[in-house]
């Protein structure tokens, strides 16, 4: 019996070792795939010192500016001279004008074929006022005359004086007054017709409206006058660039704000500056070549001045295209 219990302990003895030995390994397996976390620190990393700086910061759009597209104009335009005389008389008898040539205010640029027939009416009314002046002079003398004769008939004795003799002194004395009145009613209505037909005589020529040159010719001798007019001219001694200025840019803007233009082909920009701002929103006229930039844009002109040094090519690049970059 006590050799059964002795038996009893050893195994049971030997079954507890084995089983620590077994937790022991089960735990160093989960200790190597599972460690401990370590302690993490709440204290906060120490802030960077700041840079201090005296630079003030500034947008991308203050350092680069407004950008716009433009193109060049005169000052004075592009002047379309036509006619104002209406389908009637509108065919060019003599264009005294050819392209590049330079012109004077209020020198003839073409004549139109009426112009001799209105000539040779307005002539015709200038010699009429003259021996309608003289009738007048001769007319008035006359009535000088029966009123001293009617004056003197009145004055006579009533014995001496039928009354038949005064009373046709008393109607010379009419008549001469009425010629008169006549007279000078013509004089009135040719000096009226004599001014009407210089109006239709200038009607019949065209002059230049300023100092100039002529860019273009739309109607030569022969032909009639059509709705492009006949001849397109403009002062090329002052040029400006339009620039068309976005909408919501254009409150940037103001008189005096210097340009820099870029011109195709010239390699050193021009400078300009800003002296008329539009007041009108309209669609753009301009359209970049980049295939991804807005084909329909809300601007305002903008009309910059540029030097009067400028490049003599440029009078022959009205209308081209230029970038505008407002400072």
């Amino acid at each position: 019996m006590r050799t059964f219990l002795l038996t009893i302990i050893i195994i049971a003895a030997a079954a507890g070792g084995a089983f620590l030995i077994y937790g022991n390994q089960i735990m160093t397996v989960v200790s190597e795939a599972f460690p401990s976390p370590k302690t993490i620190s709440t204290t906060p990393p120490p802030e960077p010192a700041l840079i201090s700086s005296t630079r003030p910061s500034l947008s991308p759009s203050s350092l680069l500016g407004i950008g716009a597209l433009g193109y060049i104009e005169p000052r004075s335009r592009i002047l379309r001279i036509s006619h104002d005389v209406g389908p009637e008389g509108a065919r060019i008898e003599t264009l005294n004008v050819n392209t590049g040539d330079k012109v004077k205010k209020n020198d003839t640029i073409a004549i139109f074929s009426d112009y001799g027939r209105k000539l040779a009416k307005r002539d015709s009314i200038a010699k009429q006022i003259p021996q309608l002046e003289a009738q007048l002079r001769s007319e008035r003398a006359n009535l000088e005359y029966v009123e001293s004769d009617y004056r003197r008939i009145k004055d006579a004795q009533e014995s001496a004086i039928s009354i038949s003799a005064k009373e046709k002194a008393a109607l010379e004395v009419r008549r001469a007054t009425a010629e008169i009145q006549s007279i000078q009613s013509q004089i009135d209505a040719a000096r009226a017709n004599l001014v009407l037909s210089e109006e239709e005589l200038v009607q019949s020529r065209v002059v230049a409206p300023i100092d100039g040159t002529i860019l273009a010719i739309h109607a030569r001798a022969g032909e009639r006058v059509g709705d492009a007019g006949i001849v397109e001219m403009a002062d090329l001694d002052h040029l400006d660039v339009i620039a068309e200025v976005y909408e919501q840019d254009i409150a940037r803007v103001t008189i005096g704000q210097t340009a820099e233009i870029k011109v195709p082909s010239i390699d050193t920009p021009l400078m300009g500056v800003v002296y008329e701002i539009g007041h009108m929103v309209q669609k753009n006229n301009l359209v970049d070549t980049d295939p991804l930039a807005s084909q329909d844009s809300r601007v305002i002109q903008v009309r910059i001045e540029l030097p009067a040094d400028l490049p003599k090519t440029l009078r022959n690049m009205l209308k081209l295209q230029v970038s505008v970059r407002l400072m």
